[in-house]
């Protein structure tokens, strides 16, 4: 197990914990695991149909922990995986196919409006993102750092302890000059409430 995982493990473990019974109205930690599709990028022209791009089909999504503090406000913890991202990049003397994929972990406050058995979050926050780029000439560039997240979402109440939840998630990266991508993604999922 690398310091990812451990980190990743450390994360979710303290969100899923921390200030529980602090607010009484009911269950106020969640815990889930989320599928995900990655929504356009303006930032990263399409693959050209004459240069040979890498299509990846590995899984994407995250495993998400949120804790509510306060009737208006928590914090919560991620890991997720995008899907792999395919463009044509122009280098000096040749264009060159290329795949990209983000992982990582994030922290995020978020602000809950519950209307019924429907819950809207908006949140704001900050992750840690290893972008990998492979090139069809067999090279790869890696880069990773803080970065900023946002996203919003609507959950709803199937019982008293689960729930299904929709979210939009934002998090950009350069892994180098030609190459900015904005990790938009779309993800649906099931979470326990405790």
């Amino acid at each position: 197990m690398n310091r990812f995982h451990l980190v990743t493990l450390a994360l979710l473990a303290g969100s899923a914990s921390a200030y529980a019974g602090q607010v009484a109205d009911g269950p106020n930690t969640e815990v889930g695991i989320a599928g995900s599709v990655r929504l356009g990028d303006r930032n990263i022209p399409p693959c050209e149909a004459s240069v040979d791009c890498k299509h990846g089909r590995r899984p994407s999504g995250k495993i998400f922990a949120d804790t509510l503090v306060s009737p208006s406000w928590g914090w919560g913890a991620a890991v997720f995986r995008t899907q792999p991202n395919s463009a044509t990049l122009t280098a000096p003397t040749t264009a060159l196919g290329a795949t990209a994929q983000t992982k990582g972990a994030a922290v995020t406050a978020y602000m809950p409006w519950k209307i019924d058995a429907f819950t809207f979050k908006a949140r704001l926050g900050v992750g840690y993102a290893d972008t990998t780029v492979h090139y069809t000439d067999g090279t790869a560039r890696s880069v990773s750092g803080l970065v900023p997240v946002v996203g919003a979402g609507v959950s709803y109440a199937l019982s008293k302890e689960w729930s299904v939840r929709a979210d939009w998630d934002y998090l950009p990266s350069k892994p180098n000059a030609a190459f900015r991508t904005q990790a938009n993604t779309a993800s649906v999922g099931l979470f326990y409430h405790f």
